[in-house]
């Protein structure tokens, strides 16, 4: 970035194991690897954030249109999760729904049966296209992160395969009771604890001349 500015991210799944895991913990920690803190240090920080990243995919999508209602971008589960990217899939959902909303507004119709046509047009469009081929992305790493990833890389290069969806558990269910957790990992990395519901965390700092 310009004005000797530098932007960090960092994402983590929060279907973690154990229940202590806190997203904005780890990045504080991983701001402590010696390649960031190298980068980072003497900065000062402008600004910080976090979301939510959708990563349940194409499976994942909710209904999409209904009487007076569309649904788009992540809202819609449109995030492709395999490049981490959404604001291409947001911004084309965001046309179809504009196409479909002007055609409702000349016939004076926003009932179910006019707005779906806005599923319509996203199954016609290159949206859908990208999507399904990566419909079982992140099932996939339920198999392990090496496994996973060579799976899901097979799956990618032949367009995906398998009609059906791949079993995938709510992230809370894959969490350990509290019992069978192991708290002798935890580190204290900030003065001021901040437990944040997402799965992505960012910076962004000035940095000194």
């Amino acid at each position: 970035m310009k004005d000797h500015r530098v932007s960090i991210g960092y994402v983590t799944a929060l279907d973690a194991r154990q229940p202590w895991h806190d997203p904005w913990e780890m990045f504080q920690r991983w701001k402590t690897h010696p390649m960031v803190r190298e980068l980072l240090a003497g900065g000062e920080l402008l600004k910080s954030g976090a979301k939510t990243v959708p990563e349940g995919g194409y499976w994942s999508r909710p209904k999409s249109a209904g009487a007076g209602f569309l649904i788009v971008g992540d809202s819609g589960s449109l995030l492709n999760i395999s490049r981490l990217k959404g604001i291409h899939t947001a911004m084309k959902s965001g046309l179809l729904a504009a196409e479909t909303l002007a055609d409702a507004l000349a016939a004076d119709d926003f009932s179910e049966s006019r707005l779906m046509q806005y599923e319509e047009r996203f199954q016609a469009s290159w949206l859908h296209t990208e999507l399904y081929r990566v419909r079982n992305y992140r099932q996939r790493f339920k198999s392990g992160f090496y496994l996973g990833g060579l799976l899901s890389g097979i799956e990618y290069l032949l367009g995906g395969f398998g009609k059906n969806p791949l079993p995938i558990k709510a992230d809370y269910q894959e969490m350990l009771p509290q019992a069978q957790a192991s708290f002798g990992r935890v580190t204290q990395m900030s003065s001021v604890r901040r437990t944040p519901v997402t799965s992505r965390c960012f910076a962004c700092s000035r940095l000194p001349l």
